[in-house]
């Protein structure tokens, strides 16, 4: 007996490379595995996919909602801080899509950026986005001219931002729509600056001020 055990612990000592039929079984992938592993991570990019698609396309959308709103905001308190009307213009969004939003320190009142008037700041709209005053509720006509839509605070924090021009009373609308056909409307108030939210809601034909779920992708 002892001889055969020696005999044995000296054929495994001669070759170092052997390798159990055990071992060998499950050194890499079987064609089955791989196949299960393939059919799993397609079905996860199915799910995966769309939903990350959908995320991005909200994303987009609410950014550029967010910039609207800060641009009034930042007109706003810009004309307080610095004891000046301020004004902010849409004359440079295209109709067709994308464009610049820019506010001003409208130091002479003529609501027109003169030389020498600091621009507060701008704010740049991508073009797969076009931003248009709500129809129902127009902005103020800068300086009367119907093409140059736009705001103006005084330092007292109320605005002009009805088409009427009425100082503190009225509101005006920004519609901003993606290549989706997805429309959210800022509505601001002339009085107290505050900014109201809404999605167009195609089923009810009107806007929703309660929420933001009528997506379309």
């Amino acid at each position: 007996m002892l001889a055969v055990m020696q005999f044995d612990s000296v054929q495994r000592e001669s070759c170092p490379g052997a390798v159990s039929s055990g071992s060998r079984r499950h050194s890499g992938f079987t064609l089955v595995e791989l196949v299960v592993v393939t059919a799993i991570g397609a079905a996860l990019m199915t799910v995966v996919l769309p939903n990350l698609l959908r995320a991005k396309i909200r994303a987009e959308m609410l950014s550029h909602v967010k910039m609207v709103q800060q641009a009034m905001i930042v007109s706003r308190i810009g004309a307080i801080q610095r004891g000046a009307p301020v004004a902010m213009s849409l004359e440079g969004i295209s109709d067709n899509g994308g464009g610049v939003l820019f506010a001003w320190q409208d130091s002479n009142g003529n609501e027109l950026e003169d030389i020498g008037e600091p621009r507060l700041r701008e704010w740049r709209v991508r073009p797969q986005f076009r931003l248009v005053q709500e129809p129902a509720h127009p902005l103020y006509r800068l300086g009367g001219a119907a093409s140059r839509r736009g705001v103006v605070f005084l330092p007292s924090g109320v605005g002009l931002v009805a088409e009427g021009g009425t100082m503190g009373i009225g509101q005006g609308g920004v519609v901003i729509t993606d290549i989706k056909g997805n429309q959210l409307l800022l509505r601001v108030q002339a009085g107290t600056g505050t900014v109201q939210q809404a999605m167009w809601d195609p089923g009810l034909g009107d806007w929703d001020f309660k929420s933001t779920r009528h997506w379309r992708y």
